[in-house]
This record gives C-alpha cells, structure tokens and sequence, in this order.
C-alpha cells in the first residue's frame, strides 16, 4: 500500500514519539518494526498519512523508524501487514 505524508507540522522528534504512543494505544497488534516494506529497524515514531490512491481525505498513524519518519517527504509503501490506525480517536 502507497501512503502519502499529510502534516509537516510534525518536526521534532518528542511529536513523531507522541503520535506513536498514540498509535501504540490503539493498536490491536504488537508490530515493533517500521511499517515501510522492506526495512527491519524497530518503530519509534508515528507519521500522520493517507493512502495515496483514495479519494477521502482520511488520516492514519503508522509507525516508522527515525530514518523513514524524517525522510517522509512524499510517498512510502507500507508493509502489508501494517497496521494504520485512523487519527480521529480520541484518548
């Protein structure tokens, strides 16, 4: 799945740390890895995407590593296992 990054809003490390904690609490799996699809490095940020070929404007939390998290300028294909949780829960 091609997912697109949504906010360049989140430019520090300590926002991308609490958008994974985010993801984290409502996540109904136990993934530890980046969700891009070939790379092994553990999560430890949370980026804001929507897929890339919907029309809604829909947004998830999906988990990354740093060097994928801070090189999200575009696009990024996701492991077909990742789970996307939508960001419109509330904690």
């Amino acid at each position: 799945m091609i997912v697109t990054n949504i906010s360049d809003q989140l430019i520090t490390d300590k926002s991308r740390e609490h958008w994974f904690d985010y993801w984290k609490h409502f996540s109904q799996n136990d993934q530890s890895y980046c969700s891009e699809y070939n790379c092994c490095n553990p999560s430890v940020h949370g980026v804001i995407v929507k897929i890339s070929n919907q029309l809604q404007a829909d947004s998830f939390i999906v988990p990354l590593c740093k060097p994928h998290s801070r090189n999200l300028k575009t696009q990024i294909e996701l492991s077909n296992d990742a789970e996307l949780i939508p960001s419109i829960y509330s904690l």
